[in-house]
Parts: structure tokens; sequence; C-alpha cells
């Protein structure tokens, strides 16, 4: 019993106890040991009031050090006290982009890899339609790219514009000519 109340020997002038020492105040308030802590928390938090709710109301009631922390810890630590709080319950829309009019005209590129066999796959997917083309390619190195670039739209047909997440190759200054020579209207290159 002792050992659970040493942290409190700072404040012993402010301590009282009963007559057969198993009861311990500060003020007006039931001490808590350092056992029971949580088990209060818990039985208070069983209502999912909030943090502010529920340190207020077990103060009312008990005192012990670091009360705020503990229950704080208790509410990061609950789902359903997370999904109704503002704060952890705040997530983001989704915001939709515009759809494009016509098929094949904005399309998604990036790589898998490495394969088992040491491969990559190099994917497009139209953004309209989803629809993936995969070319295997076994090098990201540039012109691996522009010849797999090459297959692909010479026989799917021209785009308006390439969404990459910047990655290599994609910034690369060798890329962006071929890209540009092949056709000076045919691509407009983002990053995603």
């Amino acid at each position: 019993m002792q050992a659970d109340f040493q942290p409190h020997i700072n404040m012993k002038s402010e301590l009282a106890v009963d007559a057969d020492c198993s009861i311990v105040l500060c003020q007006t308030r039931l001490v808590i040991p350092m056992s029971l802590q949580q088990c209060v928390i818990d039985i208070v938090h069983a209502s999912h009031m909030g943090t502010e709710k529920t340190t207020s109301l077990i103060r009312t009631k008990c005192w012990f050090q670091r009360l705020h922390k503990l229950v704080t810890q208790t509410m990061c630590a609950c789902i359903a006290c997370q999904s109704n709080t503002p704060e952890y319950g705040a997530i983001m829309l989704l915001q939709m982009s515009q759809l494009p009019k016509p098929i094949w005209t904005e399309l998604f590129a990036d790589f898998a890899g490495p394969m088992p066999d040491c491969s990559y796959l190099l994917m497009f997917v139209d953004e309209y339609s989803r629809f993936p083309i995969v070319e295997v390619i076994h090098s990201t190195s540039v012109d691996t790219i522009i010849s797999a670039f090459d297959r692909i739209f010479t026989t799917s047909g021209n785009t308006e514009q390439l969404k990459t997440d910047d990655g290599l190759p994609w910034p690369s200054t060798k890329w962006k000519e071929s890209v540009m020579d092949k056709s000076k209207s045919r691509f407009d290159l983002n990053r995603d």
C-alpha cells in the first residue's frame, strides 16, 4: 500500500487518512492508488464522453497525479472515441475528379516491381474507362521506357494527357524530349 502512495509523498501536508489508514483523501476527494487508476478511468470512460468530461467527472470524487494524461491516452486508444471526436473523426471527403469526355484522352502511368523474375510492369490506365495496358519490361531505363511507350501508343492511339507520380524515369529530360519530339501537341505531362 505504501508503494502505491509513494508519488504523493511531496503533498503529504494536503493528504488526510482515516483511523485505520484505509482511505486517503486529498481535500474532499479520494486519492486513488496507482494500481487502481486505470480501473477508475475505464469505469468512467465506458460512456465515451470525451477527454474533458471524463476528466471532470473523475475529478469530482477522485484525485491522482497525471489524471488528464492517463484519460487522454485511454481516449486515443479507443476507436469509438476517435470516431466521435472532431480532431480524430474529421476525415477529408474524397474529391472526385472530372471524368474526361472520351476514352483514352487522360492516362495514368506507373511501374510495379521488381517481380520475382526481375522484370517490371509498366502500366497505363485510362482515367475514363479504367482499362489497363500492361507492358512487361526488364529495365526501368529511359530507353526501355521509350520503346515500350512507342509500342503501346502505336497500337492504342495517341492521348492528350499522361499523369505520373514523377518518380524515375518520368522527370528525365531524355524522356520528356522523346515524348515532345514524337508529337508537339500530343501530351501534357502532369504529375499526379
